[in-house]
């Protein structure tokens, strides 16, 4: 298994950079195994000199930094694979600073519908099955927005398996599918949290069931 490189952030400008939700992560990630400014503009189908200055913004920064494999014009490369925030900076992790992205993310979201086909279209949004398999999202479009949520119960350490597991399939499936013909931008956002979304619930209610 490959080393995983880890940047610990410093600042809450670093922060506030990687959770822009159109020129910070998103950004940072067409860099992974280096990459050129133009390169990456073209990769996300942005005007290269926009896309050039939040890379200016980036490097200064520290959070991309040159590719020094050789046959590349300017290559960049992100710090780390993996950024963390520190114990010390998770006040800064607010709704001032995280509020703005998932409002975008929620945006978009319902942005999305409105391109799919004017024809009526059932989506699942809960499968309450307990078996392994392949979930049924319903007949719709391969290229349609989806939603699932669901609470589960779970001891920690599956929860942390699971997001793992989720996260670790997406990173396979796009390295598989790179360079590939027809191949489109789509996001996800995976999240988990402890306890549920009822106000009143509480988490320590049900320990030892």
């Amino acid at each position: 298994m490959p080393d995983i490189s880890t940047y610990v952030l410093c600042s809450e400008a670093q922060l506030r950079a990687l959770l822009d939700v159109h020129y910070g992560g998103h950004l940072l990630g067409q860099f992974w195994g280096g990459a050129t400014a133009s390169e990456a503009a073209r990769r996300l189908g942005e005007p290269a000199p926009r896309v050039a200055y939040h890379v200016g913004r980036l490097r200064a920064l520290g959070l991309l930094v040159p590719d020094d494999r050789p046959g590349r014009g300017q290559a960049l490369r992100p710090v780390a694979d993996r950024f963390v925030v520190p114990a010390a900076m998770r006040p800064a992790l607010g709704t001032h600073t995280a509020r703005p992205l998932l409002a975008a993310l929620s945006e978009a979201f319902l942005a999305a519908h409105t391109l799919t086909p004017d024809d009526p279209q059932d989506l699942t949004l809960l499968d309450l099955r307990a078996e392994a398999g392949e979930v049924d999202l319903g007949p719709v479009a391969p290229e349609a927005a989806r939603l699932m949520v669901r609470v589960a119960r779970l001891q920690p350490s599956a929860y942390d398996r699971v997001m793992r597991a989720a996260w670790d399939a997406l990173a396979r499936e796009q390295q598989a599918e790179a360079g590939t013909r027809g191949a489109r931008l789509f996001t996800f956002s995976l999240m988990g949290f402890p306890g549920s979304l009822l106000p009143l619930s509480d988490p320590q209610r049900h320990q030892g069931e």
